[in-house]
């Protein structure tokens, strides 16, 4: 049945929202911890973030500067979590 008017619902395509956010959540974790656990480099810290996640040098400073980072940056830098709270979070990662 067709209603005059209406237009057929389209289903979305593109990334799914909530695996970028997941993404970029586990990248500003993965920044803090090579930054102030590792303590890399910005060089070395963008090649391996490039290798790890498959993303452009470019676009990593991006993602970091997202207010949900920035706000993700903050909490870490207040709560200072040591490997265990990484590895426990994110299992299947090397920290």
């Amino acid at each position: 049945m067709e209603v005059k008017g209406l237009r057929p619902l389209r289903k979305k395509t593109g990334r799914d929202h909530s695996l970028v956010q997941q993404r970029n959540e586990r990248l500003c974790a993965r920044v803090y911890y090579l930054r102030t656990l590792c303590q890399l480099r910005n060089e070395e810290l963008l090649a391996q973030l490039q290798a790890e996640f498959d993303i452009a040098v470019g676009t990593i400073p991006q993602i970091l500067q997202k207010k949900a980072c920035q706000e993700m940056f903050r909490k870490l830098r207040d709560q200072k979590p040591q490997r265990r709270y990484f590895r426990q979070k994110w299992p299947g990662v090397v920290w």
